[in-house]
């Protein structure tokens, strides 16, 4: 195996012929030993838990040297659907912990997995939007983290949606009164 892997790993280091017989042990090793752990960990994992930096940072670590069906049996079959799942239970108006914060260090290990779930994360964001008035500082504090995450035109299309025509009404509705003239709603759409 001259593309990576661990016989690539086990031929730089040792150059002689017991490449196979070092990366048959590395293999064993990793489904008897290693994956039992990634397993444990894993399986007392709650995504909103603050002990995901620690679970994301030892992923990362392992993350060159696993064979590839253990990479994928780790994020595609233990951590994305229990992402998956608590995005679907997230409710942007009664959760106390923003959804990026738990989220976002996930990114660069799923990013083309994050894609299945991000329409989801935008109707939800769509549905909290609904009640929100220009005054309210608190859609910057929810769309800001997603600015660069999700694809331009979808979060062009979720402004134009959620936080255009609020703002467009509260402009039409300011009045105007040069001797007493209030700028709170151009305020707003500023911000």
């Amino acid at each position: 195996d001259s593309g990576g892997g661990p016989t690539a790993l086990f031929a730089m280091q040792h150059g002689d012929e017991d490449v196979e017989l070092d990366a048959e042990a590395f293999l064993q090793l990793v489904e008897e030993v290693v994956m039992p752990k990634f397993f444990s960990a894993c399986s007392q994992w709650k995504p909103k838990h603050p002990n995901t930096e620690k679970l994301v940072n030892l992923i990362d670590q392992w993350r060159e040297i696993l064979p590839e069906n253990n990479k994928k049996m780790i994020l595609h079959n233990l951590i994305f659907p229990r992402l998956k799942a608590e995005v679907e239970n997230w409710n942007p108006k009664e959760d106390a912990m923003p959804l990026h914060t738990w989220l976002h260090p996930w990114l660069l290990l799923l990013a083309d997995e994050m894609e299945e779930i991000y329409p989801v994360i935008r109707y939800k964001i769509g549905v909290a939007l609904q009640a929100w008035h220009p005054s309210d500082a608190s859609a910057l504090l929810i769309l800001k983290p997603w600015a660069n995450v999700f694809k331009p035109q979808h979060m062009e299309a979720l402004l134009v949606r959620c936080i255009l025509p609020k703002l467009a009404l509260a402009l039409r509705e300011l009045p105007i009164n040069p001797a007493n003239q209030s700028l709170d709603a151009f305020s707003w759409c500023l911000s």
